[in-house]
């Protein structure tokens, strides 16, 4: 490194010691300090990694999909940089360099990055990837992305950076990152599919379709499955398009628990609720009622081109059964062993504030961030299955820039589907607390149930104290709700500051 990215180097360490010293979180600030002084660092400390980087991006599950891939890299003996809090603007993948490179300039064995789609440009010039996989794309912040092709556009821009002979790792499902595999971005790459060649549970429901069209033609895809919104097994019947067979496949997919009765459930999700972010193996087991204990987990059967493979995931919701086979299928990208990557992924504990459980006062806060119409009907659609009727729900919808300040997007998530769903008292909190409350009651839901309180730590007392011991309440906070909620846990003393998880 030439002096410039030296002293990026120690402006971005220097910063790091002082916050922590002061108690703060330094996922961003470190960063962009170190590329005020040195606008190339990332590029600087990239050229340092011993096995090159990885990059994930697309519309959800980044967060929780990048931790994965991380662990399986870990796993397999690899000393990784890793932006874990979340921070995927460049300012947050340059702290993750400079935390995980030495003083005197030893870096890591790996980088995985967890990157926005607006900075994929940017980042993938720097960091130079060896693997990308994206995710999905949904409508999400149109104040921020403007159109979708817009984030489409973007990430492609992305993939067209990284060196020949890398791997795109795309959801086959989904129409839109599908797509990518066919432009001139990727022709340079080796492109590798995963998908769902299996019945999922439960109904897809009425979650927004944002590429319904052929992006060919024009005429509408004809669905053999749709697991949910436009994810699914696609035909076009006009020009022939059709999904692409993934070849990291999800073939079956089991539920050991069972729906096993009331509170069965709900002790599934908590599975992850030690709090001890030591990636212990949570191999847990809970008896429903009248029935017989058994493992906490979805049980993923995959094919791939090293063979078959199978794993238990501690992770509710049916959003993190893709994002464990987008995991694993950029693991076994960058050379992670069959075995190695299933023990990893079963050892996996959720992401903060994603299907994060908190044990409170002897009840369960199950916090699932939500941002946009699908991300929230997928939570709601998780909760929906829980059948235990003493569960409470906080929704709580802010409109900072980091959530999006357009808030318009909560009436096109299904949440109708609350109506039928048995639970006591909802409370809505944050800034657009009764935007959230007159959408509940265009959903059907008594207003008389709805209790608002602005206030987010006041809301989240009131709602563990509507919820019986035992039960759980789930969270559904955007952004920037999630972090001053966790944050009141954490003070409480509840669970680690979020930079520390």
């Amino acid at each position: 490194m030439g002096p410039r990215a030296w002293l990026a180097l120690w402006i971005g360490k220097a910063a790091f010691l002082a916050l922590r010293l002061l108690g703060r979180g330094a996922s961003t600030l470190p960063g962009r300090l170190a590329l005020r002084a040195d606008p190339a660092l990332i590029a600087d400390l990239a050229r340092r990694l011993r096995r090159g980087a990885a990059v994930v991006t697309g519309t959800n599950g980044k967060t929780t999909t990048a931790t994965m891939l991380a662990a399986g890299a870990a796993a397999d003996g690899r000393r990784i940089a890793h932006n874990r809090t979340g921070a995927n603007l460049a300012s947050g993948v340059a702290s993750a360099l400079v935390a995980a490179t030495g003083w005197g300039g030893t870096g890591r064995d790996q980088a995985v990055a967890e990157v926005d789609e607006a900075s994929m440009p940017g980042v993938c010039r720097g960091l130079r990837p060896r693997v990308a996989v994206v995710t999905n794309f949904f409508r999400d912040q149109l104040d921020r992305y403007g159109e979708l092709q817009t984030a489409v556009a973007l990430v492609r821009r992305g993939l067209a950076a990284m060196p020949a002979g890398g791997v795109a790792v795309l959801n086959a499902d989904d129409p839109l990152a599908a797509g990518l595999g066919e432009t001139e971005a990727t022709a340079h790459l080796r492109r590798l599919y995963f998908g769902v060649e299996t019945d999922l549970p439960d109904d897809p429901g009425e979650a927004p379709s944002d590429a319904a069209h052929c992006p060919r033609c024009g005429r509408p895809f004809r669905y053999e499955a749709r697991y949910y919104a436009h994810l699914g097994r696609y035909a076009c019947d006009g020009c022939g398009l059709r999904r692409p067979v993934p070849d990291v496949a999800l073939v079956a997919l089991e539920e050991p628990w069972g729906r096993g009765g009331e509170g069965a459930f709900s002790a599934a999700m908590a599975v992850t609720a030690d709090g001890n972010g030591d990636g212990a193996a949570l191999a847990r087991v809970a008896a429903p009622p009248g029935g017989t204990a058994r493992p906490l987990a979805w049980r993923l059967h995959l094919r791939t081109p090293s063979g078959p493979m199978t794993f238990d995931l501690a992770a509710g919701g049916l959003y993190n059964v893709y994002n464990a086979l987008a995991a694993a299928a950029g693991a076994l990208a960058l050379g992670v062993a069959p075995d190695t990557l299933a023990g990893a992924l079963s050892a996996f504990r959720s992401s903060f504030g994603r299907m994060e459980a908190v044990p409170i006062d002897g009840r369960t806060a199950l916090l699932a961030l939500v941002k946009n119409p699908v991300g929230l009907t997928e939570v709601l659609r998780t909760l929906a299955r829980d059948p235990d009727p003493r569960k409470g729900v906080l929704l709580a919808i802010n409109d900072r820039y980091a959530d999006g300040r357009d808030v318009s997007w909560l009436w096109d998530a299904d949440v109708e589907r609350l109506a039928g769903v048995a639970f006591g008292t909802v409370v809505v909190s944050g800034s657009r607390a009764e935007d959230m409350a007159l959408r509940l009651k265009y959903a059907g839901l008594d207003p008389e149930r709805v209790a608002v309180e602005p206030d987010l730590a006041a809301a989240l007392r009131r709602g563990i104290e509507a919820v019986p011991p035992g039960a759980t309440l789930y969270v559904l906070p955007t952004y920037t709700a999630m972090l001053a909620l966790r944050d009141a846990i954490s003070r409480r003393g509840l669970a680690r500051q979020f930079w520390r998880v």
